[in-house]
């Protein structure tokens, strides 16, 4: 027995379709039926199956129960399970891939893909045949099931069956069936004339079948209607030439230039022998090759060269072209990142993209490069990432394509990826450091220096190419000196840097930077010393100064001595393996660290009071002597300010708490929490709050405590685990005694039980908060509750006390000047309006919230006001209209990488 849904839908023992429930009610059925199955044995809410079984129009969750007994009652004679998870109205019902034939025509597809993808068209043909018997009669997909999200998957499932139904037929062509490939073309042209791949196919077929008059015919018709790609006009003037070497088969033309930009090799490359070797087996073109490779290193340890040096070993696998980009940028004539759409730019160029014809948005350019991928075999370069955003808006999305990436740092969301690989490169041993210098000094001035003073140098410098890079250069400029005298150099320092841990688990020797330490002024090198306690990755002449409790910090004398670089304009960094040699010639000087920490937490504090003046969080310590504090001057540079120091503020608050200064650790995650929220960064606000609750239980303070457990609890329920948030939020309920603490926790519970679907007690706990805002006699408490209240009233279906409710809060709020509270009770007065089909009313409160939810800006709540205004427009009959906000809204959450945007797109797939 399987389960189909490509054709009519439904549970088939052979060609026999099983009853699944009453005539009348069962297209409905057979709807919940294939929303589940496409799920793929993940969790179905029950207000997606409500929006798949009636879209915008009224809904009847009782009606969906129904339905969902039936189906319960009738799969559970033939062995299958649908049970509801949680007390949240969730099903999942749990079957084998193999059993369904969507799943099973999606499997033989990817295969197909990957088949092409080397070149194996006989076997791809063999999948793709597969895939394409799965498919039953000619309705098309969810054949019988109603309503506007079943038309929409039914739409992409039969783009799906055509793309795979043209490269069959391109299959046939390439295996040599000509003739079958030739009626599968002329079918696939007459169901879609403009369809210039299929037009292309069945060209190529007719020529290559004898038939010259009717390619050159098949041509003309399509030019008729449409200006031809380049690639299609290409294959008809080659066609009407009777081309001799067109006898490829193959009908899919590149409308694109190859590119070539990788840089020279170094004539120095040397000692990566076994690198060479096991990046080859990483990307080995018959094996499971990655889409991505990693290649991680401490700097200076050769990542880039031995990239770059293996990429020109292998262009001949990639005949589609070879792109480069460095990411940071860090040499001098560039001193800032590269934005993605500036390399995707660059890219598409060399792609062939005339610049008219290249797209303003990052996501459209990243989308067009995917597109021009697809099925290509290109080799991308991309060096020194800031981070996975970065990278991910530059990767081709195609398993044809192959991506190297060197990065000082680990970039876990790509590491995690399916099919991510990574190599580490190591110190070079011995034998590979010999061979490095004897490529950059000659080996017969190497072979005439004793053997000891050799394996010395070797050892002094770690086997760091870096450094034996350094030492190579300054024997090269001095060829009088033997290299005895640098050895002697490098052992006179007294102490070398031997293995040291880094963040990505490099190692380097002192003795490369200690020459230019000190040839430094003392200022300088007092600043260059007390470097080593800032623990983030980078930081402003403001934290410098702090540190070293003196105006106009010398980073210039320490940045032409190459002991800071710029990666921006205004940040400063220090390499990992400098900064841990300043740690070692670092002076105990305790109160250097309190004057940072004072800087990073006095300035989080003046950027949270700009962003949320009625924020309960406060330090009420004044920063100690020589601190730089320079308070945002508005919402967008406090915004600017928390985003460029999001790093460093975790940094420092976990490095106080291992120093046992827990009162940094405790405020510094909640100064940062309300930018976190806004922008979405709810991993970051998740890990903060972590060690804002080490800090709290370190300091014994009870209150203290419960704001973390209520903010870590925050943090959960904004990364989607609400049942783990609600269990963290109930350890802070005995711990809770003043009013304004109980208000913040019932507001929160409230939150969180909606989120579970456990809507009535999300109203009491509203109530309980209202209850306790009036207690505290916080005016904006009592805002904030009011419009809680209201909303879990209106999610209820209770219009008029949610209208009233609401409406108290929007005053208040006003009253108070509060545009995150106006924005926030406008929006609820939005839903209340669509609810009651006041749809006028609904849009201009939904506006309101908008405007304001941009200008704060609040990312998710400006994304989510948007997908509900796309709602009301949709049920005010204006489809266009609220499609485009509904793209909009999307293109928010995809920023976000919420989940939420995953119903937006069914939206707009329907």
């Amino acid at each position: 027995m399987d389960f189909r849904l490509l054709g009519p839908v439904g549970l088939f023992d052979g060609d026999t379709r099983i009853h699944l429930g009453r005539d009348a009610e069962l297209p409905k059925v057979h709807c919940v039926l294939a929303a589940l199955l496409l799920a793929q044995a993940r969790p179905v809410t029950g207000t997606f199956l409500d929006n798949a079984l009636w879209g915008a129009e009224a809904r009847n969750p009782e009606t969906r129960r129904g339905y969902i007994g039936d189906l319960r009652l009738a799969l559970r004679r033939y062995g299958f399970t649908l049970p509801r998870q949680g007390q949240g109205g969730v099903y999942r019902l749990d079957v084998p891939p193999e059993r369904v034939d969507v799943h099973r025509f999606r499997s033989a597809t990817e295969a197909a893909r990957q088949l092409i993808a080397r070149g194996d068209w006989a076997a791809a043909l063999a999948e793709l045949d597969r895939g394409l018997d799965e498919w039953h009669g000619s309705a098309g997909a969810l054949a019988g099931v109603p309503g506007d999200w079943a038309a929409g998957i039914r739409r992409q499932l039969d783009r799906e069956r055509r793309e795979a139904a043209v490269r069959r037929t391109e299959a046939r062509l390439r295996c040599g069936l000509v003739g079958p490939a030739r009626s599968d073309a002329e079918r696939l042209v007459a169901e879609n004339p403009d369809d210039e791949r299929a037009v292309r196919l069945e060209m190529h077929a007719a020529y290559l079948d004898g038939d010259y008059g009717t390619a050159v015919e098949a041509y003309e018709r399509l030019a008729q209607r449409l200006a031809p790609a380049p690639a299609t006009r290409a294959l008809a003037d080659r066609i009407r030439v009777r081309d001799p070497l067109l006898g490829t088969p193959g009908g899919d033309g590149h409308d694109t230039a190859v590119p070539h930009q990788l840089p020279a090799v170094t004539a120095h490359f040397a000692g990566r022998t076994r690198e060479m070797a096991r990046l080859s087996e990483l990307a080995d073109p018959t094996g499971p090759r990655p889409p991505v490779l990693l290649v991680y290193g401490t700097a200076g340890v050769g990542k880039s060269t031995l990239a770059i040096h293996w990429a020109r070993t292998v262009v001949a696998g990639y005949p589609d072209g070879q792109l480069h980009a460095d990411l940071l940028g860090r040499r001098r004539r560039r001193p800032r990142r590269r934005k993605p759409a500036e390399v995707l730019r660059g890219f598409l160029g060399a792609l062939g993209v005339p610049p008219d014809r290249l797209p303003a948005g990052e996501d459209e350019l990243a989308g067009l490069f995917r597109s021009l991928a697809a099925g290509r075999r290109l080799l991308i370069v991309l060096e020194n990432p800031a981070d996975d955003e970065q990278v991910r808006a530059l990767l081709p999305g195609a398993d044809s394509c192959l991506t190297v990436v060197t990065s000082r740092t680990r970039l876990n969301g790509l590491a995690v990826a399916p099919g991510g690989a990574a190599l580490t490169l190591e110190l070079l041993d011995d034998g590979a450091a010999r061979d490095l210098l004897a490529a950059r000094l000659g080996r017969r001035r190497l072979d005439g220096e004793p053997p000891a003073v050799v394996a010395e140098l070797i050892r002094l410098c770690a086997g760091l190419p870096l450094a034996l890079a350094i030492v190579a250069a300054q024997a090269v400029e001095r060829p009088d000196l033997p290299l005895a005298g640098l050895v002697a150099q490098l052992r006179e320092q007294g102490r070398r840097l031997d293995v040291i841990a880094t963040g990505d688990g490099s190692t380097d020797p002192r003795a490369t930077f200690a020459w230019s330490y000190h040839r430094l002024p003392a200022r300088a090198a007092r600043l260059f010393r007390l470097l080593s306690r800032h623990p983030g990755p980078d930081f402003t002449v403001a934290a410098a100064a702090s540190l070293i409790g003196e105006p106009d910090p010398p980073l210039a004398e320490l940045a032409a001595a190459h002991l800071v670089s710029s990666p921006a304009p205004g940040r400063f960094t220090v390499h990992a393996l400098l900064r841990a040699y300043a740690a070692e010639v670092d002076d105990d000087e305790p109160a250097a660290t309190i004057r940072l920490f004072d800087h990073y937490l006095h300035t989080a504090a003046a950027a949270d009071r700009t962003l949320g003046p009625y924020s309960h969080v406060a330090d009420h310590e004044p920063p100690v002597p020589g601190v730089v504090v320079i308070p945002p001057a508005d919402d967008a540079a406090a915004t600017a300010w928390l985003r460029a120091e999001a790093l460093n503020l975790a940094a420092v608050a976990e490095r106080a708490l291992r120093l046992g200064l827990p009162r940094y650790a405790v405020q510094l995650p909640r100064m940062s929490a309300n930018y976190q929220i806004r922008q979405g960064r709810w991993h970051e606000y998740h890990e903060a709050q972590l060690i804002a609750l080490a800090g709290a239980q370190r300091m014994g303070d009870t209150g203290d405590v419960a704001d973390a457990l209520i903010e870590l609890a925050r943090a959960l329920g904004w990364q989607g685990r609400a049942d783990e948030a609600l269990r963290q939020a109930e350890r802070a309920v005995p711990l809770v005694a003043d009013p304004a603490r109980a208000y913040r926790l019932r507001t929160l519970l409230a939150w969180l039980l909606g989120l579970l679907d456990r809507v009535p007690e999300a109203l009491a706990s509203a109530e309980r908060a209202l209850a306790a805002a009036r207690d505290s006699a916080e005016p904006r408490a009592v805002a904030v509750a009011l419009n809680e209240v209201g909303w879990w009233n209106a999610v209820l279906g209770r219009h008029e006390p949610a209208l009233e409710s609401c409406a108290l809060a929007l005053k208040q709020f006003e009253r108070l000047g509060d545009r995150s509270g106006i924005a926030a009770a406008s929006d609820s007065l939005g839903l209340i309006h669509h609810r009651a089909r006041r749809f006028e009313a609904a849009l201009e409160q939904y506006e309101r919230a908008r405007a304001l939810y941009e200008e704060l800006p609040d990312v998710y709540e400006h994304a989510a006001t948007l997908d509900r205004i796309g709602n009301t427009l949709s049920a005010m009959g204006c489809p266009t209209e609220a499609t485009d906000s509904w793209r909009r809204a999307l293109a928010l959450f995809n920023d976000l990488q919420h989940p939420a945007g995953a119903a937006v797109s069914q939206k707009l797939s329907t």
